[in-house]
């Protein structure tokens, strides 16, 4: 169900986060717009939206799951996708929105330096195994590095044909390949990285 803001509807996959100001609610959406609306509460909007991804994060903010970045439970905060900032996060609500991080089939989850990350599929690029640390990169540039995982890591939280090996300890994301040379069995990348096609996964790279 979605939520009607002076008779227009808003789309919940459209709404990054909803904040109560003193008697006012903002909702922050997706493309920066700052939406109001008065005379109801966040408990009235969660009663009548009733969906799975709209949480409680503390007393006076309700966050959408599918824009959570990152979570530090230490710090007690949030950050947040598409919007500059975050939220911060309630000590009786942390247990339950720990609990649902990375809940959809396209989420990996991370952890560095006890913050937890949640990367989508369609921003991983690829990611690389080395001297057992798990280097994976995304789109934007951002590296994390992952001690002591395997790629198997990766794929089992996820289910996708997207992902794809294209040697032991190379994952690569299909969308992201530019070129396959099948001479020198190189994958070429967008933004120019090249990476080894390994004998034994060659057959599924290249079909």
């Amino acid at each position: 169900m979605d939520i009607s803001i002076k008779t227009y509807p808003v789309k919940i996959r459209d709404i990054v986060c909803i904040i109560r100001e003193k008697t006012t609610i903002k909702v922050l959406m997706s493309d920066a717009a700052v939406l109001e609306l008065k005379y109801t509460s966040l408990a009235k909007i969660l009663r009548k939206v009733q969906s799975d991804r709209l949480e409680l994060c503390n007393r006076s903010a309700i966050v959408n799951r599918d824009y959570i970045y990152a979570v530090d439970p230490a710090n007690h905060y949030i950050t947040l996708r598409n919007i500059r900032g975050g939220l911060d996060l309630g000590f009786s609500f942390k247990e339950k929105i720990m609990a649902g991080l990375a809940n959809k089939e396209d989420e990996i989850l991370l952890r560095m330096d006890n913050i937890r990350y949640i990367v989508r599929v369609d921003e991983f690029m690829y990611a690389k195994s080395s001297n057992r640390v798990l280097h994976i990169f995304l789109q934007d540039g951002k590296e994390f590095r992952i001690p002591q995982k395997p790629i198997e890591f990766i794929l089992q939280q996820v289910r996708t044909d997207k992902l794809v090996r294209c040697s032991r300890g190379v994952l690569v994301n299909r969308e992201y390949i530019e070129e396959i040379d099948r001479k020198k069995r190189k994958v070429l990348l967008i933004g120019g990285k090249r990476l080894d096609i390994g004998n034994k996964y060659a057959d599924m790279v290249l079909k």
